[in-house]
């Protein structure tokens, strides 16, 4: 098999050939390892190679398909940033910070870009620790347990039939939690709501999928979990938000409150659309993380 200068999403798929596979040029240093399973197939993941201090290192990213094409190359950027300021990425999940020190760096965020009317300090600190810290406060952001963020987001989806009745939607969006970033609010020993969100370049991101608890619903949480991941995005450097819903053309009265609520958060209708597969009219939501 010819190697490609650069690697696509198909090469990926489709190469059954051992070896080690560079992105080429611009690539940062990230390569597609595929080996032999025991099991019969091969077995394809992602590393990189990173030059810090004067010595090289082999950096892992995760194994495909779980880690995407575009996924690994966004954690291969990532990390070229973190070594241009001569700092070591693998030494990231140390220096995670607890969700109380998150809680901290968002109130500054905000107070930073405050309008007259809007949270003050002590009320966004009074909405997280409500929503987000008493459980887990102290435990640091990339501990939580995979198993129990997906059980917790499929008990959350299954008390929302209205919007999530398709089973085998609901399925698709639970087996793709892990890999995107997902954010969560809790109260006290339960997680309440969440927010899957997916990097879609160096300045999109997407609200993938989002869910707020029916006995939480019209308390809030929804838009404290929703300005977290905002903030966090504006301070990651990302320039817009968007997000998927149904679309006006259809009468949904649940639906009718999906537009209204991320309309409240800023968000705009930019277009709607039929997609291929779809019989339902999609609208596309976007919103600037910059300048709020």
């Amino acid at each position: 098999m010819k190697r490609p200068k650069r690697l696509s999403a198909t090469f990926v798929n489709t190469v059954n050939v051992a070896g080690r596979y560079g992105d080429g040029r611009g690539g940062h240093g990230l390569s597609l390892l595929v080996k032999k399973a025991s099991t019969g197939g091969f077995s394809k993941s992602w590393t990189q190679r990173i030059r810090l201090d004067g010595k090289t290192a082999n950096v892992s990213l995760g194994a495909y398909p779980v880690v995407t094409l575009a996924r690994a190359r966004q954690k291969a950027l990532d990390n070229a940033r973190i070594v241009s300021e001569g700092r070591d990425p693998r030494n990231r999940a140390s220096r995670a910070p607890t969700l109380e020190q998150a809680v901290e760096t968002v109130i500054a965020i905000h107070a930073a870009n405050r309008k007259d009317g809007g949270k003050s300090a002590a009320q966004w600190r009074a909405s997280l620790r409500d929503y987000s810290v008493p459980k887990i406060g102290t435990k640091r952001v990339d501990s939580i347990s995979t198993a129990e963020l997906v059980n917790a987001c499929a008990a959350i989806l299954g008390s929302l039939p209205e919007w999530f009745g398709d089973a085998n939607a609901v399925s698709a969006y639970l087996n793709e939690i892990p890999a995107l970033d997902t954010y969560v609010a809790l109260r006290d020993a339960e997680v309440v709501g969440f927010a899957s969100v997916e990097r879609r370049g160096a300045h999109v991101a997407e609200v993938h999928v989002m869910g707020v608890a029916r006995k939480e619903r019209g308390r809030g949480v929804g838009r404290a979990l929703l300005s977290h991941v905002v903030a966090d995005l504006a301070a990651l450097g990302l320039k817009l938000l968007a997000v998927q819903t149904l679309g006006a053309s259809d009468p949904s009265p649940e639906f009718a409150q999906t537009r209204a609520f991320y309309e409240a958060m800023g968000f705009l209708p930019l277009v709607e659309l039929r997609q291929e597969g779809w019989t339902d009219p999609t609208l596309i939501m976007v919103r600037s993380l910059q300048g709020n």
